[in-house]
């Protein structure tokens, strides 16, 4: 790696790991300088081409007119080439760290990039999320038209999604789902159903589901549900087992204790083996019982390595110790003991990602809210026992990460509202 520098672990660990447990041990990892990706740019989101060793980066160029567009990276490194636009002919282009455009690369080095957009609706004054995917064959120098994602012929408002690549090249979405609300705003008023389970409580239950492309992103067939009982905003993650299982993550809304107003907002996870049809019950993956009144806007982390132990990575308030935390389960068994990785009396909120290496090492990006003046995204690595290792940190919010061997790719917003990567290695 050009430019690189060795952080020793042992000379570092106190400032990234403020309350995690004992010593951490490992190998020096060297990180690269970072490099701006964009000028201006928010929420990136970041893929590998596993075969041609470039990678892709997806974000909204902001404006008057916002674009989701998607930059690709030479595999020996260097700057990004030109952005190239996949969102022509949409207008209204949403964003947020939750909500992000994404990027996704095929087995044959096809490209996919997912991003939402706002359109009018009868229903919803400030209007209503559609999902759009576009595709292309060149390796990223251009795109196809988009396409509607959500083909179930019903009207909802979508979003939160993510996109992965089955095995066999198909497209797969996830996403949160509001068509209960749109069914029950439709009725006269006198006709809606309440929800007894909590007091004054009169909210439809927003649904988890998922939906392939049988055609390599050309159309989707519709959608199967997953489960139901989302939190309204929650990040949805998706990831799929060297067997073909879907894993998915969410976080749920429990109504828990009765006569509260707050719901529980734990992280759940949920599988299936059977290409989506049919869905494992969830599980929680720590029993935090985070309870807020609305929903936290939070990314979390999920992965699965080569032997097929999901990981997770996530932020929890209120019930237990505020703070970033990681745990693994192996296949067929729960999740371990979470890990700290970020723990004081005060942690703000925080968007926390995940990914895993050909090693089974598990990469968690955080941000570091603490000082009112100063966000930071920080970089930490865990071998395949589960020892934290920190990485470094940067100035900046809404991380996304991506491995591959024995390498992480991380990309985030700088102050300046520009897009910078970083590659670490832990060869």
């Amino acid at each position: 790696m050009s430019s690189s520098r060795i952080l020793l672990a042992g000379a570092v660990a106190a400032a990234f790991f403020a309350g995690a447990a004992g010593p951490v041990l490992a190998e020096p990892i060297r990180v690269a300088e970072p490099i701006v990706v964009a000028p201006r740019g928010s929420d990136p989101s970041i893929a590998l081409d596993r075969s041609s060793k470039e990678f892709f980066v997806a974000f909204v160029r902001p404006g008057a007119a916002a674009e989701a567009v998607v930059a690709r990276l030479p595999a020996q490194g260097g700057g990004a080439l030109a952005p190239v636009v996949v969102s022509a002919g949409d207008a209204d282009i949403l964003s947020s760290a939750v909500d992000p455009a994404r990027v996704a690369v095929g087995p044959k080095g096809e490209v996919y990039a997912l991003y939402r957009r706002r359109v009018a609706s009868e229903i919803v004054e400030s209007g209503r999320g559609i999902l759009r995917l576009a595709r292309s064959m060149d390796g990223g120098r251009s795109f196809a038209a988009p396409v509607d994602v959500v083909a179930d012929g019903v009207e909802t408002s979508v979003g939160m999604a993510d996109l992965a690549i089955a095995p066999d090249g198909a497209p797969l979405v996830a996403w949160l789902d509001s068509r209960d609300a749109f069914a029950r705003a439709r009725l006269p008023e006198d006709q809606r159903p309440k929800d007894v389970r909590y007091i004054d409580s009169d909210d439809p239950a927003v649904e988890l589901r998922i939906a392939r492309s049988p055609d390599g992103g050309a159309s989707f067939a519709p959608s199967a549900l997953v489960a139901r009982g989302a939190s309204e905003r929650s990040h949805v993650a998706l990831a799929l087992g060297p067997d073909g299982a879907y894993h998915v993550s969410w976080r749920a809304k429990l109504n828990l204790f009765k006569g509260s107003y707050d719901s529980v907002r734990d992280v759940l996870t949920a599988a299936s083996t059977d290409g989506g049809a049919s869905w494992s019950s969830p599980i929680k993956v720590h029993d935090d019982r985070f309870k807020a009144g609305a929903c936290p806007e939070l990314t979390h982390g999920l992965g699965v390595d080569a032997k097929g132990r999901v990981h997770v990575a996530w932020y929890t308030g209120s019930g237990r110790k505020p703070g970033v935390f990681y745990a693994v389960a192996e296949p067929g068994k729960g999740f371990s003991e979470p890990v700290t990785l970020l723990s004081a009396a005060w942690i703000p909120y925080a968007d926390v990602k995940l990914a895993v290496d050909a090693s089974g090492a598990a990469w968690v990006a955080y941000e570091d809210r603490r000082e009112d003046a100063s966000e930071r995204v920080a970089l930490v690595r865990l071998d395949a026992q589960g020892k934290a290792e920190p990485v470094g940190s940067w100035p900046g919010r809404s991380p996304d990460l991506a491995a591959r061997e024995e390498e992480a790719l991380l990309v985030w917003n700088s102050p300046a509202g520009d897009v910078r990567l970083v590659r670490a290695t832990s060869k």
